[in-house]
């Protein structure tokens, strides 16, 4: 599907639906974007209201439906918070709906790969996911953000107008959250294993690669430092470094969490932070 807006991402939505015996389903999907997104790079709005709509492929060996989206996280976009919405409707069964993040880390490569977002990975909800504000913090016509002592903070989470700590040192990057529970991570990849009880130990896998593929194998990381995780949704968690084996292994302890672990492929920033 072509697409006017050069500057934006797009990310693949697909899937099959099949009945007893095999057959693709016959049916329609319609796609809608849910808010009204603006792209200052192009000058340009998508506004809220369907966004693809049509039947679905019957032929063999492609997909029922594949569709191309603009990404859930795109940097060009200033609204964030917000889901494409997938309704399909079949002839003999109950009709189906999707709320699906598509991040940019799930953008077809130059190589011509087939990444994208499978809907058969994804739950059906009965209700569309809570939306934050859809505005991104930290820039102009934005959302200012709170801290827990009440101090406005900016979009990496650093006090506005208040220094930081004496000898404190800050690094931050995004990488796309795999469910995988045991490591290595790949390129772009972040992966956790643990409880999810506040106290208890957690194992993080981080790859020295982000999705925006800059490269932090020059960092270090060690006992004593402190990661503060936010996912593209908003949750956050705080974990304490213990110690590092390596490999992109980073053994720590769950401090502070607001959710259960991201979704699978939405996007998390890592924050690193040093008292020296």
């Amino acid at each position: 599907m072509p697409f006017a807006v050069e500057s934006w991402n797009l990310v693949r939505l697909f899937g099959t639906w099949v009945d007893g015996q095999g057959a693709k389903k016959r049916g329609t999907y319609t796609v809608t974007i849910p808010v009204r997104i603006t792209n200052a790079t192009d000058d340009s709005i998508i506004p809220a209201g369907i966004f693809a709509q049509g039947d679905l492929n019957l032929d063999d060996g492609v997909p029922s439906l594949e569709v191309m989206v603009p990404a859930t996280d795109d940097p060009d976009i200033l609204e964030t918070g917000w889901y494409v919405q997938v309704k399909l409707t079949f002839l003999g069964s109950p009709p189906e709906t999707y709320y699906v993040a598509a991040p940019v880390a799930n953008a077809p490569a130059p190589d011509g790969d087939d990444s994208g977002v499978n809907l058969r990975e994804l739950p059906m909800l009965g209700e569309a996911p809570g939306y934050q504000a859809p505005y991104k913090p930290g820039v102009p016509g934005g959302l200012a953000l709170l801290d827990s002592d009440g101090d406005v903070i900016d979009a990496a989470g650093n006090k506005v107008g208040t220094p930081g700590p004496p000898g404190g040192s800050v690094l931050s990057g995004w990488w796309s959250y795999h469910t995988g529970t045991t490591g290595p991570a790949a390129s772009g990849q972040i992966r956790s294993s643990g409880s999810g009880v506040i106290n208890d130990p957690i194992t993080i896998w981080l790859n020295a690669i982000d999705k925006d593929g800059l490269d932090w194998s020059l960092v270090t990381v060690v006992p004593g430092d402190i990661l503060y995780l936010r996912s593209a949704s908003g949750e956050t968690w705080r974990l304490d470094v213990d110690s590092v084996p390596g490999n992109t292994q980073i053994n720590c302890t769950l401090i502070s969490s607001t959710a259960n672990p991201p979704r699978k492929n939405e996007s998390v920033q890592v924050s690193l932070v040093r008292f020296q």
